[in-house]
């Protein structure tokens, strides 16, 4: 079964994941929502026994080194974009501090730099 065929994610998520994503829309970032459903198709691809809520509570930190690095990896002659793959870490270190917060899980396993909301640099104009 592909991760894409996935029952375990035929609706928008795993139950942990969903309760994450119906908190009230200021408390998210508008890329979390495709963000987790990225790490959770990878999670399903490469824990195909574990069911997902349990593969999500029983995580390392080696686990998201690979996650980024399969991000990272070459797709049809190109790369992920390093931006992408570090917001996608950054929404599950925010998405981990709420697990860990409500008690679903004991310890974050992401690091302190992973947990802080990402935000974007203002634009600057041409040097001059």
């Amino acid at each position: 079964m592909t991760a894409l065929r996935s029952p375990q994610l035929r609706r928008l998520g795993p139950p942990l994941v969903e309760a994450y994503l119906a908190r009230p829309a200021p408390m998210l970032v508008p890329t979390d929502r495709d963000d987790l459903k990225a790490f959770c198709h990878w999670l399903v691809a490469h824990r195909p026994d574990e069911p997902i809520d349990a593969a999500l509570r029983a995580l390392e930190l080696p686990d998201f080194g690979a996650f980024v690095a399969d991000q990272l990896r070459g797709r049809r002659g190109r790369r992920r974009d390093l931006a992408t793959a570090y917001r996608r870490l950054v929404a599950l270190g925010r998405f981990y501090a709420w697990v860990t917060a409500i008690g679903a899980v004991a310890i974050n396993p992401l690091p302190p730099e992973c947990r802080t909301g990402w935000t974007r640099r203002p634009m600057r104009g041409p040097a001059g």
